[in-house]
Formats: structure tokens, C-alpha cells, sequence
């Protein structure tokens, strides 16, 4: 079914674009529920704030390159498709150990939303893979290095999304393992993921 959908949506510009807008709306959902936190946050920082945000307005990018036919390079494509599945598993763990916090304490009319959100953002993850022209072993160190960076910015300057006391520790030891993990995953799998994704 995945490969199917992933298939349809590449081959649709309707489906493409249609995607490229829940993207941009998304991002722009992002930073309204991210203000608070911007607000004081100093904004050479902002970019590290935004991370769930970022990705998926990045991931518009590399479809309307798609779209376009522009040249978009590999491992901006492979960094992408990182960013998409880092993020969205960061927060199906926050979301587990802060249910009460995202579920009672906030507003639940938009919080019921995220989940969903979440897991449009990790499925995507698979379309962007698709997009990847070729894979080299240097983009997992590309990637490392650069979400390793997001990590100490998150957890050793406080960027990371206000969450109450408790779990930042897991938190924090989970994204610091993904970020080597996820790109080394995908590179290892990319043969068996391509083939997977060809199948409809």
C-alpha cells in the first residue's frame, strides 16, 4: 500500500501539490505553536527551534524540485529524509511520556492533531527517500555531523520544545542515538528500501 501511495502521489502533480501544501500549512501551524518559545528564544537560534517545521517545509522544497526538475542535490534530499523521520519519532516519544502534558494540560482541540500530523510527517519521510538520485557513505556523516549539531543546540543551549520536568534525559540520549542511527539505517537499507519503494 505504501509504495503503492508513495508511486501515485510522485506520478499525480494534484497529489504533489496537494502534499506541498499540507507542508507549507503545517509549517506555518509549526511556528504558531512554537511563538511562545521563539519569543524567547534568540533568533540566530530560531532555525534549531523549529524542528518538526523545518522538515517539512524543506521536504516541499525537494517536491517542487521534483516538480520542476531542478537538480536538487543528493544530500540535501538524504538530509531531508533524516530530518522527517528523526522528528517525527522525537515526537511519538514525547507524546507517550507526555500524554498528560499534550493531551490535558494544553488545549486538546489542537493537540489531538498532532499525532496524525506526526504520522503524515514520518510517511512522507518515505516519499522524500524516494527522491534520493544516489547515496554516498559520506552523507551519513553529512547528516550526523548536522543533527548532532541540532542536538547540543536542543539539549545543551535549551531549544529543544518546552516540555514539564522529567524524561528530557531520554529524550536527549534518544535524538543523540537517532542521529547517527537514522542515517546509517537508511543507507544500509537503501537497496531493499528502493526496491521496496518500486513495488505497487
Amino acid at each position: 500500500m505504501l509504495p503503492k501511495l508513495v508511486n501515485s502521489v510522485l506520478a499525480s502533480r494534484r497529489w504533489l501539490w496537494l502534499v506541498i501544501l499540507a507542508n507549507i500549512a503545517g509549517f506555518f501551524f509549526g511556528i504558531w505553536f512554537y511563538w511562545q518559545q521563539l519569543s524567547i528564544t534568540p533568533s540566530l537560534l530560531w532555525l534549531f527551534v523549529i524542528d518538526c517545521p523545518l522538515y517539512v517545509l524543506l521536504a516541499s522544497v525537494v517536491l517542487v524540485g521534483h516538480d520542476k526538475k531542478w537538480n536538487v542535490p543528493s544530500w540535501f534530499t538524504f538530509v531531508v529524509t533524516v530530518g522527517l523521520f528523526k522528528y517525527a519519532i522525537w515526537t511519538f516519544y514525547a507524546l507517550l511520556v507526555y500524554w498528560k502534558y499534550f493531551f490535558f494540560d494544553l488545549a486538546p482541540i489542537w493537540n489531538y492533531t498532532y499525532a496524525p500530523a506526526h504520522v503524515f510527517m514520518f510517511l512522507e519521510g518515505f516519499l522524500i527517500f524516494k527522491l534520493v538520485k544516489e547515496f554516498k557513505w559520506q552523507y551519513i556523516a553529512i547528516a550526523a555531523a548536522w543533527f548532532w549539531l541540532n542536538d547540543f543546540i536542543d539539549y545543551w543551549l535549551g531549544t529543544y520544545p518546552i516540555v514539564p520536568a522529567g524524561h528530557v534525559f531520554e529524550l536527549r540520549n534518544l535524538m543523540i542515538a537517532a542521529s547517527i542511527a537514522v542515517p546509517v539505517l537508511i543507507y544500509a537499507w537503501r537497496n531493499h528500501l528502493k526496491a521496496y519503494m518500486e513495488t505497487a
